[in-house]
């Protein structure tokens, strides 16, 4: 999880723990940055890492 830059939503969720929805959530807090790219959704890698306290 260390080098990634994003990861898709199902995948950050599984890494995480949490569910697809308190990602959402979570983003819609200001915590985790999400984006669209190529249709889908991503979790910004760093922003993840920082909210699961791993940096």
């Amino acid at each position: 999880m260390r080098d990634a830059i994003s990861f898709t939503l199902p995948d950050a969720a599984r890494l995480s723990g949490l569910s697809v929805a308190t990602l959402r959530r979570r983003a819609a807090d200001g915590a985790l940055r999400l984006f669209r790219c190529g249709g889908r959704t991503l979790a910004d890698g760093a922003s993840l890492r920082r909210m699961l306290g791993a940096e």
